[in-house]
Formats: C-alpha cells, structure tokens, sequence
C-alpha cells in the first residue's frame, strides 16, 4: 500500500469517527465543509484520495486541525511489552531506566528505574524552567543535588528544579524502583 493511500485511509477513518461522535450527518459535514454530501462519502468510504483543499476545508469546517485529521487514529487501549520499553540508560552492575510511555506527551517524560548495584547513575539534566518527580517504589533511595544527600524511602517522593545536576544511588540492601516524572516548560 502506498503512502498516499494509507493517508487517505487515515483521514477515511478520522473524518467517519469525528463525525459520528458529533452525531453529524455526511451531509451536514459536507455543508460545514462547503462540500458536497458525495464528496464527505467517497472519503470516507475510501473510494476517492481527498484533495490537499478538501481535507483543508474539512478541517476548518469541523474546527479541528489538519493533524486530527491526518494522523493515526488514537488507540482506545494498549498493551506494550517489556521488549517494547525502550531502555534510556543502562549501567552494567547498577541499574537501568526505561521509558514508560514512548510515544511523546508534550511536556512530559516518564520513566521507571531499578538500581541494584551500588554506585550513583547520574540524571538528565534539563533546560530551565522545568522540574522532576521521583517516586520511590521500593527500597531507599538517595537523590545527590547540589552537593547534598536526600533520602527518599518507599512510597515517598521529592520534586527539584530539572535544569540542576544530580544523581541516584540505591541505600541499603536489595534494589532500588522508583518512577522519574520530568515536567518539562513549554
């Protein structure tokens, strides 16, 4: 299938579940639109390719954006792998960090982390104005900031400036989980 074709079939699919969760007839979104009743049909019944013009006048007739329109519907559920996570960083001996959720959130990153080993895995910093979340999960954890050492135990959490250097290291016996929250400025 070429990629002009599952295009027009994204749209076939978001245009019919845009319009029947408005309870919208073809026609009425044809008249939105500024289309004919036929026209909305071919499209969503993936029988004609929609013009760059049509999906243009769709869009603005439904006040949506182009993107509603063209992307990949949204999942109403999902079930990823562990092989799916994909892991951010890795210390042999240590511990790793994996991405909870891969696709983009503007804004927000989450991971989850296990340190075992003993040592400091060192943090992301990032750009002015954001902040992170560590929720311990289980064990102590010691978060390194600014030349100090804060404890965090189970079911407990702190939150920091994103922008300021640190690191993680596991307190005591057996392994370290805790989820990483970043927030960042938009």
């Amino acid at each position: 299938m070429t990629q002009i074709k599952r295009a027009s079939l994204r749209v076939a699919k978001n245009l019919r579940a845009i319009r029947r969760s408005r309870n919208l007839s073809q026609e009425q979104v044809g008249k939105m639109a500024g289309l004919p009743k036929s026209t909305i049909n071919h499209i969503e019944s993936g029988a004609s390719s929609p013009s760059v013009d049509a999906v243009e006048k769709i869009a603005l007739g439904l006040s949506i954006s182009l993107e509603e329109l063209m992307s990949e519907p949204d999942r109403k559920f999902e079930i990823r792998s562990a092989a799916e996570m994909p892991v951010i960083k890795s210390v042999p001996g240590l511990g790793r960090i994996i991405r909870v959720v891969p696709d983009p959130f503007e804004g927000i990153d989450l991971y989850f982390g296990e340190i075992s080993g003993s040592g400091a895995m060192p943090g992301a910093v990032q750009r002015h104005g954001g902040r992170k979340l560590i929720f311990c999960v289980s064990g102590k954890l010691a978060v390194h900031l600014d030349g100090n050492k804060y404890l965090i135990e189970k079911n407990s959490s702190c939150l920091f400036r994103g922008d300021e250097a640190h690191s993680l290291s596991k307190v005591g016996p057996g392994t370290a989980q805790f989820f990483k929250l970043h927030l960042y400025s938009t």
